[in-house]
């Protein structure tokens, strides 16, 4: 499927088919079958997003030029003692073996795993040999006084600590294909999800490349996909956005602004306030009520300058 970002729209028929429809074309085109009937779409960019049968998230990533390729980053550090020389034997105050360049997490290589089974290794575990674009010697040590501090590529008669940085590179290769999005709970059946909703592409001052997931389960609960970049299609976590008391959610819109509609189990509609480029997900919810008594909203839909 040859789609270019921006230039087509998606839908889903009864028999739970993924289609698409080109400018460039000007008809339907359906997705390959992978063995998946969905429920709901929805896309932005290059992405599309769908609720499956399984109740479970999928996302779709299409029109990618440029391999998607992620470095994870650990530092070695180490603390010189005089019966040894630099070792790992490191002062109780001293961060971990392996940790983050900061220090204040642990970061074993082999606790450093692929996200989702999207991903790839690309590459082996390397010593990174180069320090402020100057070339280190073969173990690629910089030294400092202490924990933390400037780090130099050369020893000094102070240096009482060394680390170096390890790389090791990840590729994205569901690339034109469904890949599932890690669930609620480790057991995804447990929440199941019955609609989602992608936007906040524009919010003024926000960052380009992050898109804004919001979904909801059956249970009435919003929560948005975290992380969510060109970099990292599936994102990296779910966030609960709590409802005022009795009002559980059963439909929501994302305009590309990021503004947020939902409809409620009683048929009225939630609008989240507050969303800025410092707080994407927005600060409380405001109500509005059903268009008549009689009528009920079921379902809503955010534009850019319109809701339906």
């Amino acid at each position: 499927m040859n789609l270019k970002p921006g230039t087509a729209i998606f839908g889903v028929n009864s028999s739970g088919r993924v289609f698409s429809l080109s400018k460039e074309e000007g008809r339907w085109r359906e997705f390959d079958y992978l063995g998946i009937e969905f429920k709901r779409v929805t896309a932005a960019r290059n992405v599309v997003w769908a609720v499956g049968g399984d109740h479970q998230v999928y996302v779709f990533v299409y029109g990618v030029e440029v391999p998607i390729r992620v470095k994870e980053i650990t530092f070695e550090n180490e603390r010189w003692n005089p019966m040894e020389g630099f070792c790992s034997k490191l002062l109780p105050t001293d961060r971990r073996n392996f940790s983050n360049v900061g220090g204040t997490q642990p970061r074993e290589k082999e606790s450093v795993h692929l996200p989702t089974m999207a991903w790839v290794w690309d590459d082996e575990w390397h010593v990174d040999t180069l320090h402020n674009g100057v070339q280190l010697p073969m173990g690629g040590w910089t030294y400092a006084v202490d924990f933390p501090a400037e780090y130099y590529p050369k020893k000094g008669f102070t240096s009482c600590v060394r680390r170096r940085k390890w790389l090791r590179h990840r590729k994205y290769v569901a690339t034109d294909s469904w890949s599932s999005v890690p669930g609620i709970h480790r057991d995804s059946g447990e929440e199941p999800f019955i609609d989602v909703s992608v936007g906040g592409g524009e919010i003024p001052g926000g960052r380009e490349e992050e898109l804004m997931v919001w979904s909801v389960t059956v249970t009435g609960r919003v929560m948005v996909r975290q992380g969510v970049t060109n970099t990292c299609p599936e994102g990296t976590g779910w966030l609960n956005i709590p409802t005022p008391t009795g009002k559980e959610v059963s439909q929501l819109s994302v305009a590309p602004s990021g503004l947020v509609w939902a409809v409620t189990w009683q048929g009225s509609a939630l609008v989240r306030l507050g969303v800025t480029m410092l707080d994407p997900t927005g600060t409380s919810w405001c109500e509005v009520g059903q268009p008549r008594p009689e009528s009920p909203l079921s379902v809503v839909a955010v534009g850019t300058a319109i809701v339906r």
